[in-house]
Order: C-alpha cells, then structure tokens, then sequence
C-alpha cells in the first residue's frame, strides 16, 4: 500500500504515512491485506495457544496421577507395613516360591551376592522337586507383639500348614517369627 499524497510505502494498517505524516486515507483495497494480516496473525496466536495447551493437559494429568499414586502407596504402606502385614507378605513369598518376594521382606544383609543367588536357586529348585505345590498355605496370624522397651522389634506368632515333602501332605504348624524395623520398614529377622 503506497501514501496517495507522496507515494511512500506504507506498512499494513499504518494510518498515517512515516514520510509526509498525511492522513492515510483507507480504501476497500488497502484494507483487505489489513484483514488478511490480522486473520493470519490471530490464527497464528490460536496455534500457539492449542500447541502449549496439549503439554500442559498431558503435565497436569500426569501430576495428578502421580499425587493419586502417592497417596495410595501412603494408604497402602500404613495398613501393610507392620509386623503381621511384613509376616503375612514373605510367608506369601515362601509358599508360592517367590525368592525375591522373600528377600524383599526379611534381613539379608550379610548375604553377599553369591549367598543371594545360591538361595534363589534353592527356591527355584524346591519349586521343582515339590511339583511346584506350595512350601505352605493358609497361614494365620495369631499375635502380634511388639516389643515395649525397644519399638522396632516385634514377634509374630502364626499357624499354618506346611508341606511334608516326602509325603505331599500338609500338617499343621505353630510358628513365631521374629521381626525388626529397619530404616521404617519392617522385615521379618532372618538371615
């Protein structure tokens, strides 16, 4: 678009000219490339706006599924991490031959790396040789105590029924595990 009283160009939309400071005067013709403009410019801003809005949809979900996870593991870590919840889990991991199940929920600490995996090949190999029948079943808890003058240790008593290998038969067993907490966490005291 040119100034009609000095013939300067002028910028779209410009309503007076930079070079004589005349009145731009607006035809139907000089304001179609205005229009044009300003359709492509708010197009532009509507892209901008929709190609920001999908990451913050996505982060946003995100963040709330992880503070939904959070507050389930709290729930979850408050009514399972106690004596019996700990007793209750590895007992589960020795009956279904679980050898990381197991390990995951007592003391192991002195074990070295060759002791961990000569224990997960012993798990392995009672699997086979008990035709994969479970090592015990229908355990019961029958007490929790924890110990009054030291609160991170505490004993479980249980029953029970444990597998007779020579026989493929269950009997039943009385049993007291002996639990300790450690770093917040309570693991039954094995190795």
């Amino acid at each position: 678009m040119q100034c009609t009283n000095c013939g300067a160009e002028l910028q779209a939309g410009a309503t007076v000219c930079p070079s004589c400071s005349q009145r731009v005067v607006l035809t139907k013709e000089s304001v179609a490339p205005v229009k044009r403009a300003r359709k492509r410019a708010d197009a532009h801003d509507g892209h901008e706006r929709r190609r920001w809005q999908m990451p913050a949809m996505i982060l946003l979900i995100l963040v709330s599924l992880a503070a939904a996870g959070w507050v389930v593991s709290i729930v979850l870590n408050t009514t399972t991490n106690t004596p019996d919840g700990a007793a209750t889990r590895m007992m589960s991991a020795y009956g279904s031959y679980d050898a990381q199940g197991i390990l995951d929920n007592v003391t192991h600490s002195s074990l070295t790396p060759t002791d961990i995996a000569a224990f997960k090949k012993q798990v392995t190999d009672g699997k086979a040789s008990n035709k994969g029948l479970p090592w015990v079943k229908d355990v019961k808890i029958i007490k929790t105590t924890i110990d009054p003058a030291d609160k991170n240790s505490a004993t479980v008593q249980l029953t029970e029924l444990i597998l007779d290998t020579a026989k493929n038969t269950y009997s039943t067993r009385n049993e007291t595990l002996a639990l300790v907490k450690q770093n917040g966490t309570w693991l039954v005291r094995l190795f």
